[in-house]
């Protein structure tokens, strides 16, 4: 369940960038509070923002389509999907942690992360698509 809710909110996260929404608004909205601290603490709370926005999202897709109790168990496609997200979230967390340095650490990390994090995402959705099609009808939808 909880391999399932991670994969589903870093999914949410890259069809919807949830995170850039809130940025923008909370730039807007908190505009004269963020600019007493430092740039990078309004990145790193946009972000946490928008997981929890993804995160409250999956909660309730899942618990409204009852997407645990419809797919077979061991879930196909889950180590996919889970190894592939900590690939896309480590270079994520690296530049968040490299931007408070002075230096090239920033450029670094994502020069050497593209082209690992385009291969994961690769496996990433193949891993949601083999997710979604094993997905079994509801009950109230099955053919009688």
């Amino acid at each position: 369940m909880l391999k399932l809710k991670f994969g589903l909110i870093i999914f949410l996260t890259e069809l919807l960038p949830t995170h850039y929404i809130v940025k923008v608004l909370i730039e807007v909205i908190f505009r004269y509070i963020f600019k007493t601290f430092p740039p990078d603490i309004s990145t790193i709370f946009s972000m946490l923002i928008g997981y929890l926005v993804a995160f409250l999202l999956t909660t309730a897709f899942i618990n409204k389509t009852d997407l645990v109790n419809r797919l077979p168990h061991p879930i196909p496609g889950i180590n996919l999907i889970t190894y592939s997200s900590l690939i896309i979230l480590i270079p994520q967390l690296l530049t968040i942690l490299t931007s408070t340095q002075a230096g090239w650490g920033n450029f670094a990390i994502m020069f050497i992360a593209t082209p690992v994090t385009f291969v994961a995402k690769l496996v990433f959705y193949i891993g949601i698509i083999k997710l979604l099609m094993a997905v079994k009808p509801h009950d109230s939808y099955a053919y009688r």
